[in-house]
């Protein structure tokens, strides 16, 4: 029974995140579960505390990508390498069961994470 309470508590706590409020915040983009939630496998310069190890770090990755590739990798890395396991944040094509039918990020929003992406060098 506590950890029921528990996982509702967690629960009430990321669905009040007001997210549309604050998708204008490149960091809120990049830290939310509920959108790119990049730093969950990738590591950032400048963040402090828990950061993935999974993917390859970001750091530099300004000096390695252009601003088009940048925004192919957010969007389907799969065109770049097709053996990818980072997930297509602007497409829906070739899943065959998406949770929900349209992409997890807008293109404004892949826009904005690949704009703070390329200030990486």
């Amino acid at each position: 029974m506590k950890l029921k309470f528990i996982f509702l508590v967690y629960l009430l706590q990321i669905l009040s995140i007001n997210v549309f409020a604050q998708e204008s915040d490149v960091k809120t983009l990049i830290r939310s579960p509920l959108l790119g939630n990049c730093i969950t496998c990738h590591q950032f310069p400048g963040e402090a505390g828990k950061q993935g190890n999974f993917a390859p770090s970001l750091i530099g990755v300004g000096k390695k990508y252009n601003l088009d590739q940048l925004k192919q990798w957010i969007s389907d890395a799969r065109v770049l390498n097709p053996n990818t396991l980072m997930p297509p944040f602007g497409s829906i094509n070739g899943l065959s069961q998406p949770m929900v039918n349209q992409p997890v990020l807008t293109i404004e929003q892949i826009n904005k994470i690949a704009l703070e992406l390329k200030t990486y060098n």
